[in-house]
This record gives structure tokens, C-alpha cells and sequence, in this order.
């Protein structure tokens, strides 16, 4: 299990952004490429 968050800050525009990503488990059945899991044809 891993996660990551990141905030980001514009004063001058007034706005804030906040990116967060976590895995909670691994599953060696699921071995997909980066084109099968974002559905990219090759």
C-alpha cells in the first residue's frame, strides 16, 4: 500500500490544486501493460 498527495498553490489567480494517488493492493493477476490500462492501441 502507497499513496502520494501534492498541493499546489497560484496566489496571483487565487487558486489551489490538490493531486492525490494511492494503491491499495497488488494483484499479480492483473499484469497490464501501460496501452491495456489507459486504453491505448498500439
Amino acid at each position: 500500500m502507497w499513496s502520494f498527495s501534492y498541493f499546489f498553490s497560484n496566489k496571483s489567480l487565487k487558486r489551489i490544486l490538490f493531486m492525490s494517488c494511492r494503491a491499495l493492493r497488488s494483484d499479480p493477476s492483473l499484469n497490464l501493460s501501460a496501452e491495456e490500462l489507459w486504453g491505448f492501441e498500439a
